[in-house]
């Protein structure tokens, strides 16, 4: 991979996986689901933790959940350390934006990616996996 394309990780639920397998990302449709803290784009995560997150919200972490890894070209990525709800694009002179986490100063736990455009990414693989019954994660704590 280049200096400027990344495999990256996206959550999603099983129905969205199998449109996203058959027509590609849709940056138009960021954030219907979920938050949209850097604007409407296609989110993606270089932790599948945190992508995991988003593929189970609204489902019991006992049934069949999916991420998905793709390869995602960011270009020349403006880091962002604030919020910017309201995007649509990135910052003139940019491809796509990066989320700092909170120890670097900016808004997130984990380092998030986003991009607008479709032709930034192309979904490689999607891994199903579901949590024990007796699984002692964070996630299924909380539950």
């Amino acid at each position: 991979l280049s200096q400027n394309e990344y495999l990256l990780w996206h959550g999603c639920n099983k129905n969205a996986a199998a449109a996203i397998a058959e027509h590609g990302f849709d940056p138009q449709r960021g954030g219907e689901s979920v938050g949209k803290m850097f604007g409407v784009g296609t989110y993606f995560a270089e932790n599948a933790s945190k992508a995991a997150l988003y593929a189970e919200r609204g489902s019991s972490s006992h049934n069949t959940n999916c991420i998905l890894l793709a390869r995602v070209l960011l270009g020349k990525a403006y880091g962002a350390k604030k919020k910017m709800a309201e995007a649509h694009r990135p910052p003139d002179g940019f491809d796509s934006v990066f989320a700092y986490t909170r120890a670097e100063g900016g808004a997130v736990d984990l380092r998030e990616y986003i991009i607008y455009k479709k032709t930034q990414a192309v979904p490689l693989y999607q891994v199903d996996y579901f949590h024990k019954r007796d699984c002692r994660c964070h996630l299924c704590r909380s539950r």
